[in-house]
C-alpha cells in the first residue's frame, strides 16, 4: 500500500480526485487531504507521503513554488491543473506527471500506475525542478530544455542539439550533433508531441527530425542531414514534407 495526500484550493475538486482513488485505485490507502497551499506544505511535513497530487494554481503559493520550498523533502509528484499551455509544457519537458481537471479515471489509473511500476528516484526530483522552474521562468525567451530519463539516469537535452529521433519500439533514441546518443523509455509519438511547436517534423513513423540539420532532400526519398546521416521518409509524406520545408525555407 502506498499513501497519498491530495492538495487542491478548491473543496470539490479535493473530494473528487479523492473518491475517484478510493474507488478505482485500491493500492493508494491512506489517502490524506489539505485545502490549499499553507495547510498543503505542513501535511507534507507532518505526513511524508508516497504520493502527492498537487494542484498547480493556487493563491499564496504555486504548486511550482511549493515544490521549489520542498527542496530536501523526499517527494513523488503528480500535478493536477486546468487547462494551461505554458505549464503542461514545462511541466512535460521536465518529465514529471500531471493530470489534466476535469480528472479522466482512466488517465488517473495510468498516472498512478507509471508511479507504481517506476517511481522517481529521489536524486532525480531536485535536478527536474530545477528544469521545471526554469523553463518557466524563461517560455518568452528560449527554447525549453527536454528532460529524459535513460537507462543512465537523468539527461538533460537543449533543443537545438537533437538531429533526429528515432522510434524503437516503445524506446526513442536520441541522435545529438557531435554525434552522442541518448535512450528514452518514452514513445515518439509524445516526443513529436512536444516537439513539433519547435518545427520537428514528423517524416516517417520512426523518425522525427530537426529542420536546422536537413542539408537535402534526395530524388530517392531520404533526408541527407549534416554530420552524414541519411533518414528515409515516408512515401506518403512526400508533398507535406515539401511544403513544410518551402515554407520553413521561405
Amino acid at each position: 500500500m502506498f499513501s497519498a495526500l491530495i492538495i487542491d484550493d478548491e473543496k470539490r475538486a479535493l473530494n473528487g480526485l479523492k473518491l475517484l482513488l478510493e474507488t478505482h485505485i485500491p493500492e493508494i490507502r491512506p489517502i490524506y487531504t489539505a485545502l490549499g497551499s499553507s495547510e498543503g506544505y505542513s501535511e507534507i511535513q507532518k505526513l511524508h507521503p508516497d504520493l502527492v497530487f498537487l494542484d498547480v494554481e493556487m493563491p499564496g503559493m504555486t504548486g511550482f513554488e511549493m515544490l521549489e520550498a520542498l527542496r530536501d523533502t523526499r517527494i513523488n509528484v503528480i500535478f493536477t491543473t486546468a487547462y494551461d499551455h505554458y505549464a503542461i509544457k514545462a511541466i512535460r519537458f521536465s518529465a514529471i506527471d500531471y493530470l489534466l481537471k476535469p480528472i479522466d479515471v482512466q488517465e488517473l489509473k495510468a498516472a498512478v500506475n507509471r508511479y507504481l511500476h517506476r517511481p522517481l528516484p529521489q536524486e532525480h526530483l531536485n535536478p527536474l525542478i530545477d528544469n521545471l522552474v526554469s523553463n518557466l521562468k524563461t517560455r518568452q525567451f528560449k527554447k525549453p530544455r527536454l528532460a529524459i530519463t535513460t537507462t543512465g539516469g537523468l539527461t538533460f537535452l537543449d533543443i537545438d542539439e537533437i538531429v533526429h529521433c528515432e522510434a524503437d519500439n516503445n524506446y526513442t533514441i536520441f541522435h545529438l550533433s557531435g554525434g552522442k546518443r541518448f535512450i528514452s523509455s518514452k514513445t515518439l509519438k509524445e516526443y513529436d508531441d512536444l516537439l513539433s511547436e519547435y518545427d520537428f517534423l514528423r517524416v516517417h513513423q520512426s523518425y522525427l527530425v530537426n529542420p536546422v540539420y536537413i542539408k537535402e532532400y534526395s530524388q530517392k526519398g531520404n533526408l541527407e542531414l549534416k554530420e552524414g546521416r541519411t533518414v528515409n521518409v515516408s512515401r506518403r509524406k512526400h508533398h507535406w514534407l515539401l511544403d513544410k520545408l518551402k515554407s520553413l525555407y521561405r
